[in-house]
C-alpha cells in the first residue's frame, strides 16, 4: 500500500481511499507511489504568536499525524519585523531571510489562522508580505488552511487569507475544509498549551494533511 493513505478517510471532496492507495479523485482511480516520490516537505504557519494558540496546536496535531512520507517543520513567524520597504534594500533583516529561505526551500504550506475582525492576523499578513516581496518566494506554492476560531470556525479569516495569497500566486487546495468552532464547548482542547485533544477533530485533522500531501504532489510533482 503506498504510504500517505489511510483506508477509508475522506480525503478529496468526498471520495474515499480504497485498500491498494487508490483514491477516488474526480471519478478516476490514481495509485501514488508516495514513497518512490520522496518526502514531501510541508511548512506550517501559524497567524498566531501566542504561547497557548489553538491554530499553533492545530498545526502541532498536523505534524504528529501525517504521513511518514511528509516532512513536516513549522515556523516562527514571531520575530519578523513588521514589512517596510526601507528594510528591503539592499539587505533584508537575518530573521525574514531564515524564515523566507524556509518558505522556498518547502514543497507546500499549511496555513493555520485564528479570524480577527472578520479578517486574518497582522502577524500573518506580515509574514505573506514579506515573503512576495524581493523575491516572491511563494510563487507556484500549494497550500491548505485550517483554522481554529468563534462561531464561524475562522471562516472569514480564511477568505481574507485565501484573497491575499492570489498575487502571490500561491495555489490552495479548495476542500475539504477544517473550520474548528473552538468557542462553543463542543470541541476538546488544552487552554494551557492550545493542544487540540478532541479524535473527532484529530481525525479531521489527519485527513486534511493526507489529502493536503495527496494534492501537492499533483500540483508540485
Amino acid at each position: 500500500m503506498a504510504t500517505g493513505f489511510i483506508p477509508g478517510v475522506d480525503v478529496l471532496a468526498g471520495s474515499r481511499v480504497r485498500p491498494g492507495g487508490q483514491c477516488n479523485l474526480r471519478k478516476r482511480w490514481v495509485v501514488v507511489n508516495m514513497t518512490a516520490a520522496g518526502k514531501l516537505k510541508v511548512l506550517g504557519i501559524s497567524g498566531s504568536i501566542r504561547i497557548a494558540s489553538a491554530n499553533s496546536g492545530l498545526l502541532r496535531a498536523a505534524k504528529e499525524l501525517a504521513p511518514s512520507d511528509v516532512e513536516f517543520e513549522i515556523a516562527d513567524i514571531s520575530r519578523l519585523p513588521m514589512f517596510n520597504l526601507d528594510l528591503v534594500d539592499p539587505d533584508q533583516p537575518p530573521e525574514v531571510v531564515e524564515f523566507k529561505e524556509k518558505v522556498k526551500s518547502c514543497d507546500a504550506i499549511f496555513f493555520a489562522t485564528p479570524e480577527y475582525n472578520f479578517s486574518m492576523t497582522p502577524v500573518l499578513k506580515n509574514a505573506i508580505d514579506w515573503c512576495s516581496n524581493n523575491p516572491n518566494v511563494l510563487n507556484e506554492k500549494p497550500c491548505t488552511m485550517g483554522s481554529c476560531g468563534g462561531g464561524g470556525g475562522g471562516a472569514l479569516g480564511q477568505l481574507a487569507l485565501r484573497n491575499a495569497l492570489v498575487f502571490p500566486n500561491v495555489h490552495a487546495l479548495n476542500k475539504p475544509h477544517l473550520l474548528i468552532k473552538l468557542f462553543d464547548g463542543s470541541v476538546q482542547w488544552d487552554k494551557e498549551t492550545g493542544d487540540i485533544t478532541d479524535e473527532k477533530w484529530r481525525g479531521r485533522i489527519q485527513a486534511q494533511v493526507v489529502a493536503f500531501a495527496v494534492w501537492a504532489r499533483r500540483i508540485n510533482p
